[in-house]
């Protein structure tokens, strides 16, 4: 039979063991290796159980996670990849095996149905919310989710959508703790800010911004502006509200600037389209940057892991995927292209984690790659994560684990990956009938996924 030699490492300090060279024996699978480890941990610490009932290990034995025994572990292992030409055989060297606290497999907890395909999806600690191609914004309360208040907001499909954090809407006074206020982009060249009172179910819309000259594709926004990207190949900035203080109950206003319209909207209830609607305020872009040569169909902007309201004195940086097979990077200060990073096929979703400060994109050619923009040395794309069998509609990074990711595709699959694992996602989170276009991660507690089926799909995680 044959042994492995290895040290096992963790960045776990609570279940660490001492750097020591162990012999293995072949037949060893994840199980026996937790067993290992939990008699090791248990010669120093008898009375303390540190890995406790139900939880489980997982190990990554050269890149890849370990779900059979050491030797047919190396058996799988791609000809192609690891020719038999200058290669040292596991056995002729020391192993480092890395292991962690398994994460559990999402739970499906409950699916959602629309009248349209869903095209975008965010989420906050009470509700989902969704956008559809019909125009239509369905909202669904975590503790409601057999009810849900849509929302006819658009004349043509809804192609992004996000929450806006409460504390960045400072121009507004007089907000309880159940107003939020999102921002929708459209196929109809527009883009708006509303309003919602989540009790009383009370929808406002707040302005409409102009200037995009095709399909708004993607928002995203930051420290009181936002940035949208289109298929007019142009990306804009805008501000979330007026200078001056404004007040949400209308006592101050501008003159000759009409009431908001206020609308209770539900399942029966038609409301007029809000390009039609002339009560509320027109803005116009505060910023516009040229520099894609195909539509731009994501973006986000580059946050410190410890970001807040107040940006400080860091430069304001956004990226941007398109169609043209590029990223770019912008200085939004200088109002220019700081670096372009090329590919090979059309991206299609980009997510920037600041745990890593690391950019993951989906892209045409059905793989995911993992950049860093900070890299001086070899290339700035550290791997590449093939599984998906169809373009990459969608990816987000986890907001409480550096490690972990989920991917949307149009192969009708949901996955979670791990960064340590890149030979293949850790969970395959089935369901779905017809393409994912959309997938959200935003609320750790929740994985949500939106398709063609026209079905949204939400996932308990274990955080």
């Amino acid at each position: 039979m044959v042994n492995y030699s290895a040290k096992f490492r963790t960045k776990d300090v609570n279940i660490s063991i001492p750097d020591t060279v162990y012999s293995l024996e072949s037949d060893l699978g994840p199980k026996e290796l937790m067993n290992l480890i939990k008699t090791i941990l248990k010669e120093d610490n008898p009375s303390v159980d540190l890995i406790s009932d139900g939880k489980k290990l997982s190990f990554i034995v050269e890149g890849r996670l370990l779900r059979s025994t050491l030797i047919d572990h190396f058996k799988n292992v791609d000809e192609e990849e690891e020719p038999e030409s200058n290669v040292i055989s596991p056995e002729e060297k020391v192993l480092t095996i890395e292991y962690f606290i398994s994460q559990k497999s999402p739970k499906p907890i409950n699916s959602c149905s629309t009248d349209d395909w869903i095209s975008c999806i965010d989420t906050n600690d009470e509700a989902i919310i969704n956008g559809c191609y019909d125009g239509v914004v369905n909202i669904w309360r975590f503790n409601k989710l057999d009810q849900v208040i849509s929302i006819p907001a658009h004349s043509s499909a809804i192609k992004d959508i996000k929450w806006i954090p409460s504390r960045q809407m400072i121009g507004f006074d007089n907000l309880t703790d159940d107003d939020y206020f999102f921002v929708t982009t459209s196929n109809d060249e527009t883009v708006c800010l509303w309003k919602i009172n989540l009790i009383a179910e009370k929808v406002e819309q707040i302005y409409l911004y102009k200037g995009h000259s095709r399909s708004v594709d993607c928002v995203d926004i930051q420290d009181g502006v936002f940035a949208t990207g289109s298929y007019d190949k142009l990306l804009k900035i805008w501000a979330l509200f007026d200078k001056e203080k404004l007040s949400s109950g209308g006592d101050e206003k501008e003159e000759g600037e009409n009431d908001s319209k206020k609308l209770k909207y539900n399942n029966t209830e038609s409301g007029n389209n809000n390009n039609n609607d002339q009560s509320c305020k027109v803005k116009t872009p505060i910023m516009t940057l040229a520099d894609h040569t195909e539509a731009i169909t994501d973006l986000t902007f580059i946050r410190d892991s410890n970001d807040t309201s107040t940006a400080g004195h860091a430069p304001t940086i956004i990226v941007t995927c398109s169609m043209d097979n590029t990223m770019k990077l912008w200085d939004i200060e200088l109002g220019k292209v700081d670096s372009t990073f090329s590919g090979s096929k059309a991206f299609l979703s980009i997510s920037y984690s600041p745990l890593t400060k690391c950019l993951i994109s989906g892209s045409c050619d059905r793989h995911i790659r993992l950049w860093d923009p900070r890299s001086n040395e070899g290339s700035i794309v550290k791997t590449v994560f093939t599984s998906h069998q169809g373009w990459i509609t969608s990816v987000n990074w986890s907001t409480t684990n550096e490690n972990l990711f989920i991917s949307g595709s149009y192969d009708s699959l949901v996955k979670q990956w791990d960064i340590r694992s890149c030979r293949g996602p850790i969970y395959d989170l089935i369901g779905h009938e017809d393409k994912v276009l959309t997938t959200d991660w935003t609320n750790s507690k929740y994985i949500i996924s939106g398709s063609a089926d026209k079905n949204l799909k939400i996932y308990e995680n274990e955080c």
